[in-house]
């Protein structure tokens, strides 16, 4: 059975910032979604030995499109998109995390909308500023 939501996520040797990404994945109380993670040209090493770290969590619900040179951020994107089998496509970046509630509320929303010409939601965002030291 294909999840509710495909969550499409970009990144490149930045796991410090994947990491965070998908713990809120994984905080999430909407639970029906598949992963899928483009790493864009990146090393291996940033995504791999964390999916199979967290796969007791992710329980099979994680995909991974690795690209050997990075195609830039809509081919990335178009890639993480033809591996989904979600009814509902969701971005998120690498260095974005979201509320335990986003994908409830979004999809709630939608499902409560019945105008047709709703097809799709913009929610809020906080931009926090940091650096980070990571190796």
């Amino acid at each position: 059975m294909s999840p509710r939501v495909s969550i499409i996520t970009r990144t490149k040797n930045r796991g410090l910032l994947l990491r965070r990404s998908v713990e809120s994945v994984l905080s999430q109380t909407h639970a029906d979604w598949q992963l899928v993670i483009v790493n864009d040209g990146g090393d291996r090493s940033h995504v791999d030995p964390l999916l199979l770290e967290l796969e007791p969590r992710l329980r099979g619900r994680a995909l991974v499109v690795h690209h050997e040179t990075s195609k830039g951020m809509e081919a990335a994107t178009n890639a993480g998109i033809r591996a989904s089998s979600g009814e509902l496509i969701a971005l998120l970046d690498d260095d974005d995390t979201w509320h335990p509630d986003f994908l409830k509320e979004t999809v709630g929303y939608l499902d409560a909308n019945t105008d047709r010409s709703v097809r799709g939601v913009v929610s809020h965002a906080a931009w926090v500023k940091e650096q980070s030291e990571e190796r």
